[in-house]
């Protein structure tokens, strides 16, 4: 699941998986980790990766399936994607995506052939204010979060409506994060005050970590720091920190990006454990920050000089901002998190995003606490989902346009 806002890294009490690493040297391994203990909290310290220089998983550069307005696909409209925020893989390996520009969800086979789609713009049964998220609900059946008009949609696994379940007391801008085991949705839910309240200096917003079945009144269990707002167009740091939560198994785990650190509690919001890896944060040189600007430009109009769609008052503004921001001492500890099926951790470490590079490098952690090492994927592409032996990941061509690809994940 890809949310717009939030990002997501799980915390699951899982044993390794045979193959992950080397395997047969436990001290090894052992001296790779350091375990203190905290007031009862269990604080994980990875030194080093499990795994040896050359092994460990590889993604392949070319996705074995692509959807989206490739030139096989030119002209055919079920192909062209806008507003993608969320996706998921069948066990039979068809792909459930939820196309927030048109509205509704689109099924596809495993080759990415096209199937069906069902949902318009509306507000009747059926129909969608938004997409936020889309999600296997109770087996194969198929949920469909609406964080407009704050309700799920329930359809079985062929598409078929089923039936339109409210959030009692719910109101925006509630973020859905997961659906757990048992059913219950985990969702975020930031105070406004924080936006409401005047005042010269920026403020600090946090967030109500809230859990519920569907169909009834989310519970708060615990809060998190958010973001700055109220930092106006004079505020020149381009980095400033925010946070978010991510869930796995029978935890959730807060986090920042300006630190490495993660801290899994279960779902009464209990502490359970802190995972602070011994990784140096690398350096913002002044060549490296001259390369993100002109990059962040290139994002923004389509040229490193401005221009492309983008407005001239706006590229402007852009320009003069630029010239005026904040070089920041280090990039931050964790740019993006994910997870896969199996419980490890997924950290986007490098390059900061704005810094254009062939390949983003990933983090892989066990919540045992173990470094297993380094994974590498293709630029621009925001993973949506891990599973054992592939990724679903969101990119664009050439044009701008969005594609889901699918990649082999190689253990």
């Amino acid at each position: 699941m890809l949310s717009r806002r939030w990002l997501l890294i799980p915390v699951a009490l899982l044993a390794l998986a045979p193959g992950c690493g080397d395997g047969s040297d436990a001290a090894s391994r052992g001296a790779k980790l350091a375990r203190t203990d905290s007031a009862g909290i269990q604080i994980l310290t990875p030194r080093s990766p499990v795994w040896d220089s050359g092994s460990g998983w590889r993604v392949p550069p070319d996705p074995v399936a692509v959807i989206g307005a490739t030139d096989a696909a030119e002209g055919d409209p079920t192909q062209e994607l806008y507003n993608v925020w969320s996706a998921y893989r069948r066990e039979d390996g068809s792909l459930v995506i939820g196309n927030g520009g048109t509205f509704n969800v689109r099924l596809f086979d495993r080759r990415g052939k096209f199937i069906r789609e069902f949902g318009r713009r509306g507000g009747g049964p059926g129909e969608f204010q938004d997409v936020n998220s889309v999600f296997a609900w109770r087996g194969d059946s198929i949920g469909v979060f609406d964080g407009v008009a704050l309700r799920t949609t329930l359809y079985d696994a062929s598409g078929r409506f089923g039936r339109v379940v409210s959030m009692p007391g719910a109101r925006r801008p509630l973020e859905l994060f997961d659906v757990l085991s048992d059913s219950r949705m985990v969702a975020i839910l930031p105070e406004m005050e924080a936006y409401t309240t005047p005042g010269p200096r920026p403020r600090r917003q946090d967030g109500a970590v809230t859990v519920g079945f569907i169909g009834e009144k989310q519970d708060t269990i615990g809060r998190i720091y958010v973001q700055m707002v109220g930092l106006g167009e004079e505020h020149r740091d381009y980095f400033p920190p925010y946070g978010s939560i991510a869930v796995c198994g029978d935890e959730y785990v807060e986090y920042r990006t300006d630190r490495y650190e993660m801290r899994a509690h279960d779902f009464s919001g209990t502490l359970l454990r802190i995972i602070r890896p011994a990784i140096e944060p690398e350096p913002f040189t002044a060549e490296l920050f001259e390369q993100w600007k002109r990059d962040y430009m290139k994002d923004m109009t389509g040229s490193s000089e401005g221009g492309g769609r983008m407005q001239p008052a706006l590229v402007e503004k852009n320009r003069r901002m630029l010239a005026g921001a904040l070089q920041p001492s280090v990039i931050p500890p964790i740019n993006w998190l994910t997870c896969d099926r199996d419980g490890n951790a997924w950290v986007r470490e490098y390059p900061p995003r704005g810094v254009r590079s062939p390949e983003v490098r990933y983090s892989v952690f066990t919540t045992a606490g173990e470094w297993l090492g380094r994974v590498n994927m293709p630029y621009n592409t925001s993973i949506i989902e891990i599973g054992s032996d592939y990724i679903l990941a969101k990119d664009r061509d050439a044009d701008g346009a969005e594609l889901v690809k699918v990649y082999a994940l190689e253990k």
